[in-house]
């Protein structure tokens, strides 16, 4: 029997991913390029569940194809030093490399046994980085959940800038995170270089790439889906990529070994796969909120479509001032999106049946 061709697990990346292709092959052609590709250095921007962590997962995926060497890691105290040791092992997997002795004005590194492990962060980085160059091999560093206070990420982009473009280093750098992160990086000083950095929005996929892929997904499995199964997942889903994993798998469950979906297997998908989007990413998102956040998104739910900042205003009893501040919040956190001009809606599907049930 045919797997699941669907999988919303956290970072997995799915047989399929709708929508992105133009994300895709940004990322695959700078690896590809290897060196002064503008894409070699970027930030992938998005709320919870848009697919940031597939995208760095499968760029890690092209780049062992491509004989890079990868360093995975996430935001903390320690991501320097993981990044060193990553570094290190696909290092000592070169041949040749025992015995290799590199001097710096200041210091003189080993690359013997212990693989550089004297001198500072970027001089023993700059040395791994030869080793490997020298063998054609380039290093590619993801880093997932970006925090801008975090000093270690500071200290990774501002040596970055100097492997890369001072020293010509063949290196990557892929990073992912929250909107109102990454907006906290680019404000900070040290890191003011990442606004050269090629930023890519993780925003809604059209319905149509979701059509698509999801006909293609259940192809792959040999079956096919009903035009009104179809029309219903799609409207479920509302362009969003945990929910586009999320509906298919669920009813790729419900429809297993039929050979045509229905609208019998897609009811009940979609209502597991409502349940599982609200206990993994709408409570997460709402813990996330200040009582402002929360009293400005309450003030929408009197609007089916869309609200206007003038009736926010008038519910809240708030200044526009007020209003705009909220509405920039939860704008960079990726919760509501603009409607034409000063007017906003809900961006996550189920958050307002959530604050429904909570109010």
């Amino acid at each position: 029997m045919a797997s699941n061709p669907f999988n919303p697990g956290f970072g997995h990346v799915p047989a399929r991913i709708a929508g992105r292709a133009a994300i895709q092959a940004d990322l695959r052609q700078a690896l590809e390029v290897g060196r002064d590709d503008p894409n070699l250095c970027t930030l992938l921007v998005g709320p919870r569940g848009t697919g940031k962590t597939a995208l760095l997962n499968l760029s890690l995926r092209w780049a062992q194809e491509l004989d890079w060497a990868v360093a995975s890691v996430t935001t903390g105290p320690d991501m320097l030093q993981q990044v060193i040791e990553q570094t290190m092992l696909a290092v000592q997997k070169l041949p040749h490399v025992d015995g290799v002795k590199v001097k710096t004005p200041v210091v003189e590194v080993s690359l013997t046994g212990g693989l550089a492990e004297t001198g500072t962060w970027r001089t023993r980085m700059s040395l791994l980085l030869d080793a490997l160059n020298a063998k054609g091999r380039g290093l590619l560093i993801c880093v997932d959940e970006v925090l801008a206070q975090d000093p270690a990420l500071v200290s990774l982009v501002a040596d970055y800038q100097q492997l890369s473009a001072s020293e010509g280093k063949k290196v990557a750098l892929f990073m992912a995170g929250l909107p109102d992160n990454v907006r906290d990086v680019k404000k900070d000083k040290i890191a003011s270089f990442l606004r050269r950095a090629r930023m890519q929005q993780l925003g809604a996929i059209p319905s149509g790439d979701v059509r698509e892929a999801m006909t293609l997904s259940f192809a792959d499995s040999g079956q096919t889906i009903e035009p009104r199964a179809l029309d219903s997942m799609i409207t479920a889903i509302a362009g969003y990529p945990y929910l586009f994993q999320l509906v298919g798998y669920y009813t790729w469950r419900y429809a297993q070994g039929a050979g045509v979906v229905t609208a019998q297997h897609a009811g009940p998908g979609i209502e597991s796969a409502r349940d599982e989007m609200r206990e993994t990413v709408i409570d997460a998102t709402l813990a996330d909120l200040s009582d402002g956040d929360l009293s400005f998104l309450a003030a929408m739910l009197p609007d089916q479509e869309k609200s206007t900042l003038i009736d926010l205003g008038q519910r809240l009893g708030r200044s526009s001032g007020h209003v705009s501040t909220y509405k920039k919040r939860l704008l960079r956190a990726g919760v509501i999106t603009t409607v034409g001009r000063g007017r906003v809606r809900f961006a996550l599907p189920g958050l307002r049946e959530a604050l429904e049930e909570e109010s």
